[in-house]
This record gives C-alpha cells, structure tokens and sequence, in this order.
C-alpha cells in the first residue's frame, strides 16, 4: 500500500504514513501523551497503559500537598496545603452543609392536627401554614405560624385538604412540605 495522505497533518496509521504513531492520552499531573506505533499489537497498548497507571497510582500516593485555586467549594484560600488540610475541610464543607439546608417533615399528631418537625439550618424556626387545596372545605383553627396547626371542616362533618408549610430559618433559609388529610368534626 501507498501513503496516501503523507504530507498532511491528519496523516493516520490507516493512511500507511511511515513512522506514523497514534496518539493516546493519559493523565500524569499534566496532559502527556504517550505515543504507540501504529503496528502495536492490544497487548502492548494494554502493557504500556498498564505501566503508566501504575506511575500515576504511585505518584498520587506520593503526593504530601496540593495546590488549591479559589474560590472553590471547601473554602479555602489560594495557596498550598498538605493532603491532610485538604481533607479536613472537605470534611467541614460536609458537615457545614446540613446547618445550611433547612428541612422539614410533617406528620399527623391528632385527627385534626398537624405537626411541622425542622432540622438543619440554624434555629429559631418560624412556621407558615397554607391550605394549598380541598374538598369539602377545611380551615385553619387558630394561628397559622405555630409549629402545629389545627384543622377543622369549614361546614360539613369531615373535609379533606392538601396542607402546606414553609419553615424558615434564623438564616432566611426555606424549606417546605405537604400533607393531605381528612378531618372531622
């Protein structure tokens, strides 16, 4: 066979190029490529890839510090920090996360009555009751910025409502839930 596309850079080991090799790469700390001759058999591809994975497995267990850019999402400064840094702020950012989040989760306590339970974010907690939609109407039985609420049917025996609360935070952090309940009188 002939070279066919010699001269051009987008000579390929298809194109019968002499001394042509393909290209793969690999990651070693910066982006080196590691040249294969195109007659290469799996094999030798399989055992040089084997061999630079082993360079890099060892050069990251080597590793003692690392350099950190900012911003980034563990809250550290620019500069260089030892692993050991590294991973306690890791560790910080995680658990920083659940006092930055509000949750809430409501459960029935009564026939009648509802109960809005917090977690995560930084008390006091302040509370919001909605009634979101209803058959039958229901209503509100007293203050609606209570961690409970109090349902009643607004004229038949029983009602069935989709209850929603907003719980914020010292924080201004939200966070919402909803209910669907039947209640009697």
């Amino acid at each position: 066979m002939s070279c066919t596309n010699c001269g051009s850079k987008s000579c390929s080991c298809s194109d019968n190029c002499p001394n042509k090799t393909s290209d793969i790469t690999v990651f070693d700390g910066q982006l080196n490529v590691l040249d294969v001759p195109c007659g290469a058999s799996l094999n030798d591809i399989l055992t040089l890839l084997e061999a630079y994975t082993t360079n890099m497995v060892n050069e990251l267990s080597a590793m003692t510090s690392v350099v950190i850019t900012s911003p980034n999402p563990i809250g550290l400064a620019a500069g260089t920090y030892s692993i050991q840094q590294v991973i306690d702020a890791t560790l910080t950012a995680i658990t920083n996360l659940s006092s930055q989040q509000v949750y809430v989760d409501v459960t029935q306590t009564t026939s009648n009555t509802l109960l809005a339970t917090p977690s995560g974010g930084v008390a006091p907690y302040t509370y919001q009751w909605f009634i979101q939609d209803s058959i039958l109407e229901v209503v509100i039985t007293g203050s609606s910025t209570n961690a409970s609420v109090m349902l009643n049917p607004a004229s038949a025996d029983t009602g069935k409502a989709l209850v929603k609360v907003r719980v914020t935070d010292a924080n201004g952090k939200k966070a919402n839930d909803c209910f669907y309940i039947q209640v009697n009188l």
